[in-house]
């Protein structure tokens, strides 16, 4: 299966990088082909990735391929061009970009930001098409993939969107209802999570999904 995978940020340090890291790894290793779209600049060095590319409103890159040791499947990662400016939800450093809060990001920057992604998302899918999105955090996540593909992508709720964009701030709580009410699934590890995304965007109601994130069974074991 060709799955397609949009991710804001890195692939190492916080709770949604490293999850978005562990799943793309465990399908490669499934013998899925993944398009990783995120902002990782050293992709090359993980062992999990194959090729790395850009992309932007002209196409996708040439994949070069980085030496990983095969796999049932792949790992593309594809570095959107979305300029110098990256938003967060909690305030971190982040080496090259020019790092602002969601709820401190003008609108007009806010706007460029997702078109920008919305234009290399769909040069990524028009590229190699998917059998299956999934779009992290119901803002940007869900609806950058809205505004890309239309609707029936997987929108991945992780938490911190709710927190400190959604319920702080009316403007990403419309963003959050236009990417959830297209969304096929909103998929979440707990049910709390779920109801709290429910409960602030209730076009999310019908259509949520508990998946528990699991555990990696050759390095956490009972005692």
């Amino acid at each position: 299966m060709r799955i397609l995978v949009w991710h804001g940020w890195l692939l190492d340090g916080t709770g949604s990088n490293v999850y978005t890291a562990k799943a793309t790894e465990a399908w490669r290793r499934t013998g899925h082909e993944v398009a990783l779209v995120c902002q990782e600049p050293r992709a090359a060095r993980m062992p999990f990735v194959d090729a790395v590319a850009t992309a932007d409103a002209r196409g996708v890159t040439d994949p070069q391929p980085t030496g990983a040791a095969p796999a049932p499947g792949s790992v593309t990662v594809i570095r959107p061009d979305i300029g110098d400016l990256l938003p967060v939800f909690v305030f971190d450093e982040y080496e090259g970009f020019r790092v602002v809060t969601f709820v401190d990001l003008p609108e007009d920057e806010l706007e460029t930001y997702l078109a920008r992604n919305v234009a290399a998302l769909k040069a990524v899918a028009a590229w190699r098409p998917p059998d299956a999105v999934v779009a992290g955090h119901a803002v940007p996540g869900a609806v950058i993939a809205r505004r890309a593909l239309g609707s029936g992508y997987l929108a991945k709720i992780h938490g911190s969107d709710l927190e400190y964009a959604i319920r702080l701030q009316e403007r990403y709580r419309r963003l959050a209802d236009e990417g959830l009410s297209a969304a096929g699934v909103v998929a979440g590890a707990s049910d709390d999570v779920l109801a709290r995304t429910v409960a602030a965007v209730p076009s999310a109601s019908g259509r949520t999904r508990r998946v528990e994130p699991g555990v990696e069974i050759d390095r956490w074991r009972p005692l």
